[in-house]
């Protein structure tokens, strides 16, 4: 899979496969949890706190990317700062989950910054790299997906990325 080359199409790849999880058996998605599975007997697994069983592989936006379009697998443990014995992530890649996971809350700034990364040479940009213009659409974007953040599922509505995305192409983004 490659990485989408605009913010716009990157944030409709994290919609699209965000709403596959919910329909995909074994996957369930929680915003708290990179890519969190079954373990390797893929019987039952425990959560980070050790408290219960959990039934399916957890992920946030950026892990219904990694599973839906990049291939994971149910039973890697997974997030942007290590890979597992068959899963190792490229800078890009974990630059891709970054730029998702800061768009999922709002963070439209920094996930522009993390996207520039995932250019070839996967070195994260700085604010320095967009046009002041674009500061003012990403700013505009942000606003609207923190006015529909909905607090206990950790996410806006996937309208509201949808919206955002179609705006951030209608200018260039």
């Amino acid at each position: 899979m490659i990485i989408p080359n605009r913010l716009s199409a990157l944030i409709r790849l994290a919609v699209a496969d965000s709403i596959k999880i919910e329909t995909t058996p074994g996957y369930e998605l929680n915003m708290d949890r990179w890519h969190f599975p079954k373990f390797v007997d893929e019987s039952v697994s425990y959560d980070a706190f050790g408290k219960e069983p959990v039934e399916a592989c957890q992920v946030c936006m950026a892990g219904a990317v990694l599973s839906q379009s990049f291939g994971a697998k149910r039973y890697q443990n997974l997030n942007p700062e290590s890979g597992s014995e068959d899963y190792n992530f490229g800078r890009a890649e974990r630059n891709m989950c970054r730029a998702i996971d800061h768009v999922r809350r709002g963070g439209m700034d920094q996930a522009a910054m993390y996207f520039l990364g995932t250019a070839e040479d996967g070195v994260v940009g700085t604010l320095k790299d967009l046009k002041e213009s674009d500061l003012e659409v990403l700013a505009a974007a942000q606003q609207v997906i923190l006015a529909g953040f909905v607090h206990d599922l950790g996410r806006a509505e996937w309208s509201t990325y949808l919206d955002v995305a179609n705006y951030l192409e209608s200018e260039g983004l």
